[in-house]
């Protein structure tokens, strides 16, 4: 159905539907010291615009962790845990994902 996989190794997030990947996107996740928790999940929050840490358009699967924009998204493992994708692409994403649907994270 509808949701969304991170894959750790390529560093990029697709949002998928009916077993078919939709869009692909560009991410950074967890650092080594940092690593963002693989595993499935539900998102379970939205927050719109920009936070104190700069984080934009969040929405929460795991604990803190979230996928959001971020002004820096390196091709490689750099964020504190969170899934960070480029700022341009983060009112999509915030919209097309709905609270309670899966997110997978694997390596």
């Amino acid at each position: 159905g509808h949701h969304v996989e991170v894959d750790i190794s390529r560093q990029v997030m697709v949002l998928a539907d009916e077993g078919k990947p939709q869009f692909t996107y560009h991410i950074s996740s967890g650092a080594p010291g940092t690593p963002s928790d693989r595993g499935h999940f539900r998102f379970y929050r939205r927050q719109p615009g920009f936070n104190s840490l700069g984080m934009y358009y969040s929405v929460y699967y795991n604990g803190g962790e979230a996928t959001h924009g971020y002004h820096s998204v390196p091709s490689y493992a750099a964020s504190h845990g969170c899934i960070r994708n480029p700022i341009p692409d983060s009112r999509f994403i915030y919209r097309w994902v709905r609270l309670g649907m899966r997110i997978y994270v694997y390596y």
